[in-house]
């Protein structure tokens, strides 16, 4: 499976729809490559391997059966094998031999060096327009991340093609990435104890060349009803955003977001600063919030509590595109000291989280399959023991879970679903969370989406029992 970037479209890689083709140029080639080849194309890979792998020991210098290896396992995403046959090649072939120069092309792509992708493919249409080129072109283009030309590229594919899915989500990808947009979204929160959250926000979006402009405008309301001689909470947030995002390269990016947040007559600004690094194989998200207020749990807007935030979330790719994560989050909770009846302290401490993932692909076209693995231990550093009184936080936590997520695309709309299973070994309960996400595009720059979360008998911040999350929302691209 040839590589996409891991940011494309969703978690799915979709394999290219590139088949590797015999030129047909040179004339010594046997029958039995011949076959290799045909098996392939047939689909038949793992009786064509072993025929060409057969051949190979027979006749280990012969260009044909050399080319053949080195496309298979480029196919395969094995890198180093491909190295080994192409490097053969290179002392049989004559410089600048396009069977050569192909395998290089798309060696760099499975490599992940997409500027020396992007340069090969270039030359290579020079001489010999292929549609498999355009298309390891336009894959290379969203490595560098030059979403226009990559879009128009697509758009060229899909006048060979209009019913390829493939194709066509790629092209929407980056015109989403490459065009000014509004995206407004209503975000529905129903929990236990009578607890509601409601946002709504409206972005727009701007870029020029590699930084991205964006202003939000955004609406909150907090709710919880009287219980068991509690105070009721009725709370309002309002206020906006302004935030950057800058490519510093095609594997670096740099963003900020600052806040500006009304809430019991007094302004908050809240600041965000994220640092991440892809280069498809390993990818690392790192992000520092300061300031932000706490609406989990609810009580918090009563004490007027914030919160700082760090965390690293990082993930490698092993072979077979298995992949194998650990984040790690700190969280500092504070709150107006005049308002802690308790102990009159500021700082209530910090909450410590490590978590670990192991995703393994079941199907990796249309639909994607992946089973999901997730561990995590969560550990309370507190100033006093009575701070749980002052705010009712969940305590140590160790979660296992274990769960499906599917995805399948037709022409104009997307549908994603996921559920797990969950046990936490430090309060010794059960639980379960599902969600279905739906992607509708209504025109070609207009997307509408959908999803719905339900988290059955949990026990958290928001309450115990069931909650339900829906989001939904609209995308208008200029």
């Amino acid at each position: 499976m040839l590589y996409l970037p891991q940011e494309i479209l969703s978690k799915a890689e979709e394999p290219t729809k590139r088949p590797l083709n015999y030129s047909g140029k040179t004339t010594e080639i046997s029958k039995k490559t011949e076959e290799a080849w045909l098996l392939w194309k047939l689909g038949r890979k793992k009786q064509a391997k072993k025929l060409a792998l057969f051949l190979n020991k027979n006749y280990a210098d012969n260009a044909d059966v050399l080319y053949l290896l080195a496309s298979i396992y480029i196919d395969e995403n094995n890198a180093r094998k491909a190295f080994v046959y192409i490097n053969k090649l290179e002392g049989i072939l004559t410089k600048g031999d396009s069977r050569l120069e192909e395998l290089k092309a798309y060696f760099f792509l499975i490599t992940y060096k997409f500027k020396k992708a992007e340069k090969a493919f270039k030359n290579l249409l020079k001489t010999n327009p292929k549609n498999s080129y355009l298309e390891g072109y336009a894959q290379s283009l969203m490595g560098t991340k030059n979403w226009l030309e990559a879009k128009q590229i697509y758009e060229k594919l899909i006048s060979y093609n209009k019913n390829d899915t493939y194709y066509l989500w790629n092209k929407r990808y980056c015109t989403e990435k490459s065009r000014p947009a509004v995206n407004t979204v209503f975000n529905y929160i129903h929990a236990p104890e009578s607890l509601r959250h409601i946002e709504i926000s409206s972005q727009y979006k701007y870029k020029i060349k590699n930084i991205e402009l964006a202003y939000s405008v955004i609406r909150q309301i907090h709710i919880k009803k009287s219980r068991s001689g509690n105070n009721s909470i009725r709370e309002p947030i309002s206020g906006y955003s302004l935030s950057l995002k800058a490519d510093l390269s095609p594997y670096w990016q740099i963003g900020t977001e600052i806040k500006n947040l009304y809430f019991n007559r007094k302004t908050y600004w809240p600041i965000n600063l994220t640092v991440g690094f892809n280069n498809g194989r390993f990818s690392s998200l790192n992000e520092f919030t300061y300031g932000k207020i706490v609406t989990d749990p609810i009580e918090g807007l009563n004490l007027e509590a914030k919160i700082d935030t760090f965390s690293s979330v990082n993930s490698l790719k092993l072979f077979k595109d298995i992949s194998l994560g650990y984040s790690f989050k700190s969280e500092w909770y504070r709150v107006d000291k005049s308002r802690n009846v308790v102990n009159g302290k500021e700082d209530l401490g910090y909450k410590i989280f490590h978590n670990f993932n192991l995703d393994l692909p079941l199907l990796k076209n249309n639909p994607y399959v992946v089973l999901e693995n997730r561990f995590t231990l969560s550990h309370w550093d507190k100033t006093a023991e009575e701070n749980n009184t002052v705010l009712d936080f969940i305590e140590d936590e160790r979660i296992q879970s274990h769960g499906i997520y599917v995805e399948y695309k037709i022409k104009n709309i997307s549908l994603n679903a996921s559920i797990s299973r969950n046990y936490d070994y430090k309060r010794k309960f059960y639980y379960t969370i599902s969600n279905i996400a739906v992607n509708i595009w209504l025109k070609e720059y207009c997307k509408l989406y959908a999803v719905y979360e339900y988290g059955y008998e949990t026990d958290s911040v928001a309450g115990s029992g069931n909650i339900q999350n829906l989001k939904i929302g609209i995308n208008v691209l200029f």
